[in-house]
């Protein structure tokens, strides 16, 4: 969804064509380490200045820590488009205060077979466009995909027909 609102911002003069894009997923730092990315001499903030920031697992971020960074966010200093995402919103109610709208996407799980179906063609039909080939799904695969528990909800699903094709392909050139 970010790098799409992304595109979607260069596209329309929101942000310059080249302008930076950077997604810091917070699980993968410690507060430490949090605090140089946002708060060093060449600090995120600094290098995406003009461009759009992801902050992923924001949840992971302490109360403090998160208000320091939109504090800086806030310093007028920086011209950035920030987008913040947590697995569940619940739990991290004071993260309202800062967040201007709230989009909620169903996982996998949640979503229905209409839906599942809808996503499978739109994967399929992106493979297809990609090698210029027509690709057709059997009964058995279809509905292994529509009813198989997916890791890493939509982008697995995703993945796993990229996956799929991509071995397909490889077998029909041998």
């Amino acid at each position: 969804l970010s790098k799409h609102t992304y595109l979607y911002a260069c596209s329309k003069g929101i942000l310059k064509k080249n302008a930076p894009y950077t997604v810091i997923d917070s699980s993968l730092y410690n507060e430490e380490q949090l605090s140089n990315e946002f708060f060093s001499e060449s600090n995120v903030f600094d290098k995406t200045n003009n461009g759009l920031l992801l902050i992923r697992n924001a949840s992971n971020i302490s109360k403090l820590r998160f208000t320091e960074i939109m504090k800086k966010m806030d310093s007028g200093k920086y011209h950035l488009i920030l987008m913040v995402h947590v697995k569940d919103l619940n739990g991290d109610s004071f993260l309202r205060n800062y967040i201007n709208f709230i989009t909620h996407l169903p996982t996998l799980k949640e979503r229905n077979l209409l839906e599942r179906y809808e996503l499978i063609v739109g994967f399929v039909k992106e493979e297809a466009s990609k090698i210029n080939k027509k690709i057709g799904i059997n009964y058995g695969l279809m509905q292994s995909l529509l009813l198989f528990p997916t890791k890493n909800n939509i982008d697995g699903l995703r993945k796993n027909i990229q996956f799929g094709i991509a071995n397909a392909f490889t077998r029909a050139k041998k």
